[in-house]
């Protein structure tokens, strides 16, 4: 069996067990890693081989490439040779936060329509990068102006705002396209060659237009994400109606943004 049916089989697991989709988006792809790396049966993957490997990740990379080989080894090849592989500890992470200015000459280097109206919806929402991957023109509401975010992290649908900035931008993303766009069902943003965009697509022209705007600090999508809280709460934003907008499960999660922020409603941030 080669590599692209393992992660197949791999992938059908997951979806059997009802794992959600950022699950299999962020899994699926560190499996992959792993398995090119010794490009051989991986039943022959030694324990100290693995480790070695491992031993060459970031920390966060390092604990979902163990939640991947230690899911596929139990249900795809019924092995308990990494059962008792031991998740690391994480440093407590303060992401360096891009100012709105810094922002904003982000979306102006960005050419490409579908590009831009990506970053902006990152921005405007707090998406994941998955959850506006996912993102089907069907959840998205002109009249009562919201977004319905299916299926995100914990399987939790939940509600955030449309502003008038995102929607005057997806009307220019789909006259650019020649989309059917608020009717449809299908994904808002598709692939060149795949249903849906991709992530890593997502993150590779993000560093190229964070390149062009001369952006030094490290940018992914989860930053934005993490600049969109920050941002709000400078803007007055409570942390309650923050951690609603994120879609976190306790508020803990979300006073991080106290300490990166300067200081009941969620403001248009490119107003």
């Amino acid at each position: 069996m080669n590599i692209t049916d393992q992660i197949t089989g791999f992938e059908k697991h997951l979806n059997l067990l009802n794992r959600s989709q950022e699950t299999i988006s962020n899994y699926s792809p560190s499996l992959e890693r792993f398995l090119n790396h010794f490009n051989r049966d991986p039943k022959t993957i030694t324990k100290n081989e693995a480790i070695d490997y491992l031993l060459t990740l970031p920390v966060f990379s390092r604990r979902t490439a163990i939640a991947a080989i230690k899911f596929f080894y139990k249900y795809c090849l019924n092995s308990d040779k990494f059962a008792k592989l031991e998740y690391p500890s994480t440093p407590e992470y303060t992401p360096e936060i891009l100012s709105r200015q810094e922002i904003s000459a982000l979306i102006d280097a960005a050419v490409n329509v579908k590009h831009k109206t990506i970053i902006i919806l990152l921005y405007t929402t707090a998406m994941r990068v998955n959850e506006c991957i996912n993102l089907k023109w069907d959840c998205v509401d002109r009249k009562t102006m919201r977004i319905h975010i299916k299926g995100g992290k914990g399987k939790k649908d939940r509600i955030v705002p449309l502003s008038e900035t995102m929607l005057k931008q997806f009307v220019t993303y789909c006259s650019a396209y020649k989309l059917g766009c608020f009717e449809s069902k299908s994904y808002v943003f598709k692939g060149q060659n795949k249903a849906k965009y991709t992530r890593r697509s997502v993150e590779s022209f993000l560093k190229k237009y964070a390149e062009l705007a001369g952006i030094k600090k490290k940018l992914t999508p989860h930053i934005i994400r993490h600049c969109a809280a920050t941002h709000l709460r400078d803007s007055g934003v409570d942390l309650a109606n923050i951690k609603d907008l994120l879609g976190h499960k306790h508020i803990s999660t979300t006073e991080i943004y106290s300490r990166l922020s300067n200081m009941k409603l969620i403001p248009d941030l490119l107003a």
